[in-house]
C-alpha cells in the first residue's frame, strides 16, 4: 500500500540550515526519501502594520521567483511516476556458443530444441510520497487600508502569492537536496561494506598513490597546484569509467555490469572546490571538458552556511548530517567535494498539487493553502562515485 508521509517538519528543519539560521545538524532523509512557515498571528500582525497604513500609490517590490538550478536535473514528468513506482533494469546477457555451430547447449530452460537464456531482471519498488503544504492568509479590510488605489492593492496581492510560491520553489529545492545527499552518505556507508567496488573517490589519497606520495592533507591538497590538476586528471578518468560497463559503481552484487550513457551523467562539484580548481588550472581547459557537460551544476552548499562557529567555511559547506533511508543511526559526511552518477540514480517528481481555498466573508479573510505531494527516489543499482578529500597520513 502507498504511503504518504508529512515532510513539513523536516522540510523547515532543512531550510533553517541552508539560510544559515541554524547550526547545520542532522536530517533525517527517511522522511524524504522513499516547506512551509506558516504566518503567526503576530508576525502576520507586524507584516502588516509595517506598512503604517500608509497611503501610497505606488510601492517597489524587490522579490523575484526563486528557482532550484542545482537539482533541477533529477526533476522527472509525473507521466513517469505512480503511487507505486517500479524501476526496473535488465542485465546484459552473457554470450554462448552460436547453435549454428552447435544444435544443442544446456541452459536454464529449454523450448523444443532451443536452449532459453532468460535476462536477469532487478525491479525495485518505490512506495511512499511526501505531503507537505505553504498557507497563505490574505486580509481584505487589513491590506486594502494600506493602499488608495485598486491596481496597488491588486500589485500587493501579486507579490503575496509570489511570497507562497518562493515558500514552494525554495522548500522543494531543500528536499531534492535532502534526495541528493540521502544518495550521497549511501554511497558513502557502501564503500565501508563494498570493498572491491568504488562508491567513493579520495582525491588524496588517489594523488598519494600515483606520485608515491606517503602523507597528505586535505588543505595541502587543495592549496597545491600539483594537487588540483590531478583532480582534474581524476574526475576525467571516472568521466570515461562510469560510461564503461562494469560492477565498480554499482550497489548490486549479482550484475554483469553497469554503465551510464554519456547523455545522462551528472556531474556536481562544491563551487568552492571549483574555485580552488579554476584558480590554478586552465579554465578553458576545465570549461570544455566537463563545464559543458549538459548535466555539470557547481553547488555553493550540501546542506548548510554555519556550525557553532564554523561559518560558510568549506568545512561546513561541504559536510553532511543525516540519517539515510533504511537506518536509524546519524551518518556525518566530511569534505565531499562532488559526485558523479546517472541522473535516473537520483529521481523526484511532483505527482500531485492544489490551491485549497477557504472564504471567510464575515471576517473577509481568504485563507489559501498550496499544497503538494512529491515522490523522492534513489537507485543505488546505477553507476555513482562520491568524491571526497580526506588526509593520507
Amino acid at each position: 500500500m502507498a504511503n504518504t508521509k508529512d515532510t513539513h517538519a523536516v522540510l523547515n528543519n532543512a531550510y533553517k540550515q541552508v539560510s544559515g539560521q541554524d547550526d547545520i545538524a542532522s536530517l533525517s532523509y527517511a522522511d524524504i526519501v522513499t516547506g512551509a512557515q506558516q504566518w503567526s498571528d503576530s508576525q502576520k500582525d507586524a507584516f502588516v502594520g509595517a506598512l503604517s497604513n500608509a497611503y501610497m500609490n505606488e510601492a517597489i517590490y524587490t522579490d523575484a521567483e526563486y528557482r532550484d538550478k542545482y537539482n533541477d536535473i533529477f526533476y522527472e514528468n509525473s507521466d513517469m511516476f505512480g503511487a507505486i513506482t517500479r524501476v526496473i533494469d535488465v542485465e546484459i546477457p552473457e554470450t554462448i556458443k552460436s547453435s549454428a555451430w552447435e544444435s544443442f547447449v544446456s541452459g536454464v530452460s529449454t523450448i523444443g530444441s532451443h536452449t532459453i537464456y532468460l535476462p536477469a531482471v532487478h525491479e525495485q519498488l518505490y512506495i511512499n510520497s511526501d505531503s507537505w503544504a505553504v498557507p497563505l492568509t490574505i486580509s481584505g479590510e487589513q491590506y486594502r487600508s494600506a493602499f488608495s488605489t485598486s491596481s496597488g492593492m491588486a500589485q500587493f496581492d501579486n507579490y503575496l502569492r509570489l511570497s507562497a510560491q518562493n515558500s514552494v520553489n525554495i522548500h522543494r529545492a531543500e528536499m531534492n537536496a535532502m534526495n541528493r545527499n540521502n544518495y550521497l552518505i549511501t554511497k558513502i556507508l557502501l564503500a565501508g561494506t563494498q570493498t572491491t567496488k568504488k562508491h567513493v573517490v579520495n582525491l588524496v589519497a588517489e594523488y598519494c598513490t600515483d606520485y608515491g606520495v606517503a602523507t597528505l592533507t586535505a588543505a595541502e591538497y587543495r592549496r597545491t597546484p600539483a594537487c588540483l590538476r590531478h583532480a582534474v586528471k581524476t574526475f576525467k578518468k571516472y568521466k570515461a569509467l562510469l560510461q564503461l560497463s562494469s560492477v565498480m559503481f554499482t550497489a548490486l552484487t549479482d550484475t554483469k555490469g553497469k554503465f551510464c550513457l554519456e547523455d545522462r551523467l551528472v556531474f556536481q562539484i562544491l563551487s568552492d572546490f571549483e574555485g580552488d580548481i579554476i584558480s590554478e588550472v586552465y579554465s578553458n581547459t576545465y570549461h570544455d571538458e566537463f563545464v559543458k557537460m549538459p548535466l555539470y551544476r557547481d553547488c555553493p552548499i550540501w546542506q548548510g552556511l554555519r556550525e557553532t562557529t564554523n561559518i560558510l567555511d568549506f568545512g561546513t559547506l561541504s559536510k553532511i548530517i543525516g540519517i539515510p533511508a533504511g537506518s536509524e543511526t546519524a551518518q556525518t559526511a566530511n569534505n565531499v567535494v562532488g559526485f558523479m552518477c546517472d541522473k535516473y540514480a537520483i529521481m523526484h517528481t511532483n505527482i500531485y498539487n492544489r490551491v485549497g481555498v477557504d472564504v471567510d466573508n464575515i471576517r473577509d479573510v481568504t485563507y489559501y493553502e498550496y499544497q503538494y505531494t512529491d515522490k523522492y527516489m534513489n537507485n543505488m543499482n546505477l553507476n555513482g562515485v562520491v568524491f571526497v578529500l580526506e588526509d593520507v597520513a
